[in-house]
């Protein structure tokens, strides 16, 4: 098969050993414990796939674009990434370093120290209290910020696409306006965080903790007063606790809630096409 459009496709478990699907569309599809043994993808588009967990051994994706892929649990035996995009993907730390990604385009990050993070955190402070005349706007594109505590801080329309966050506490941090898309947000502790406003396109917040986070729109913003839906098209909130947050209006437009807590959350006016709620607990929320 050649040229297959299959974006936003649930594949879950399928078997696709030998499959020949080069130049293909399967953009941000969900093959989480897919069977793609020996399978071919050479030069398609997989970018936000869901792979984790599958069985991915002898199976060819050189030159395909894999951005913000997860591949987390997948057996990558002797398969071949030569050429492939994988910026921004969730990769186990063992697999990162095989010889099967060795040649592939990957994203390096670099580790901050507690006296730099700090630095940066204050220059941005002083960026939005002056409103950019003073300081520096914090651009974190390629920090490994895994597991820091940063309870409380104020990261609101600072830039950290693709950043790793992992498993990092950001409870009751003020994020609104933030640029979030592809960071790793897995396991993470947001819970009251403010994100209205944010752009967390293909975020990574599996098991995430987002307690009574403020997800829903920034409202009567500058002079020309106006509002910012916060976007969360396409990103991946599997076993994400957001017990009584606020999703108002906010778009979730193919976002994967499998086995996500949505207890007392409010969607209204939230759109949700393409969007998975396999498993998710709904008890007294508001749905749109």
């Amino acid at each position: 098969m050649n040229a297959v459009q299959a974006r936003g496709a649930g594949l879950s478990e399928a078997k696709l050993n030998g499959a020949f699907v080069i130049r293909s569309d399967l953009t941000d599809a969900v093959m989480r414990g897919a069977d793609l043994r020996g399978a071919t993808f050479r030069n398609s588009v997989l970018t936000g796939a869901n792979l984790e967990g599958a069985n991915l051994a002898g199976a060819h994706f050189s030159g395909s674009n894999m951005r913000s892929v997860n591949l987390t649990g997948a057996d990558l035996s002797g398969a071949d990434f030569e050429g492939a995009d994988l910026t921004d993907a969730i990769i186990d730390p063992a697999a990162a370093e095989s010889r099967e990604l060795k040649r592939a385009v990957k994203s390096e990050f670099q580790t901050l120290t507690p006296e730099k993070l700090q630095e940066v955190l204050k220059e941005h402070q002083l960026w939005l209290d002056s409103r950019g005349a003073r300081g520096t706007q914090a651009v974190l594109t390629v920090a490994d910020l895994s597991g820091h505590q940063l309870a409380g801080s104020c990261l609101a329309l600072a830039v950290v696409a693709g950043a790793n966050f992992r498993k990092a506490d950001l409870s009751g941090s003020e994020l609104s306006m933030c640029d979030l898309s592809g960071a790793d947000l897995r396991g993470a502790n947001l819970s009251g965080a403010d994100l209205r406003g944010a752009q967390l396109q293909r975020t990574h917040l599996d098991d995430a903790d987002l307690r009574t986070a403020r997800l829903g729109p920034l409202q009567d913003v500058g002079e020309g007063h106006r509002d910012f839906r916060t976007d969360l098209s396409h990103a991946k909130l599997a076993r994400a606790d957001l017990t009584g947050a606020d999703l108002r209006q906010a778009n979730l437009t193919g976002v994967d809630f499998s086995g996500a807590i949505l207890n007392q959350a409010d969607l209204s006016g939230a759109p949700t096409e393409h969007a998975i709620f396999t498993g998710a607990s709904l008890d007294e929320a508001k749905l749109p």
